[in-house]
């Protein structure tokens, strides 16, 4: 079966090491992650999506495109929440790829039920601020100064960048680069 790129198990590593990607990215090992795409692209070739964040959007969207909104709304809180625990570590990078990912889920999802009113989701900034809100109750004093340092810090380049550009402006806490 050695370079026979139709074998069953030839499909079978391209799909386990699609899902280690989605898998991996998800829990925060973004650099395990990226390692991983960069395997996959060279075994399999160039993938439609061209950069990690990509594909794992879309790879993760087609897991979630047939769930009902009760499901969705749960997934895209947990990823709000793990954008924000990440920011309390100090861990950016997963905050950033939290953020993007329970913003492309979202957007996804409700482009394709906008017309299914009983599958129809919260906007997003009430979700956020859903989770903001708990995360207030739950966290300790120490990890509430670092998030409202952080979220302050962030509408402060909220400010700037609507300044220079308002159409480019767009809330979120995962920093310019998460938008």
């Amino acid at each position: 079966e050695k370079n026979n790129r139709y074998g069953s198990f030839y499909s079978a590593r391209i799909n386990y090491t699609k899902d280690a990607i989605v898998l991996l990215y998800t829990h925060g090992n973004i650099s395990k992650a990226r390692e991983f795409f960069r395997r996959l692209i060279k075994e399999d070739g160039p993938q439609k999506q061209k950069t990690l964040d990509e594909f794992v959007m879309v790879e993760f969207a087609e897991d979630v495109r047939d769930s009902d909104s009760t499901r969705v709304t749960a997934l895209i809180n947990e990823l709000i929440y793990r954008s924000i625990i990440s920011i309390v570590y100090g861990d950016r990078e997963t905050a950033v790829g939290m953020e993007r990912l329970a913003r492309y889920i979202h957007k996804t999802y409700t482009a394709k039920n906008a017309d299914v009113k009983r599958n129809q989701i919260p906007a997003y900034k009430y979700l956020k601020k859903g989770v903001l809100q708990a995360c207030e109750r739950m966290f300790s004093p120490a990890m509430l100064t670092i998030l409202k340092s952080y979220l302050a810090q962030e509408e402060a380049e909220l400010r700037e960048e609507k300044k220079n550009d308002p159409a480019a402006a767009k809330n979120g806490f995962a920093g310019k680069e998460g938008r």
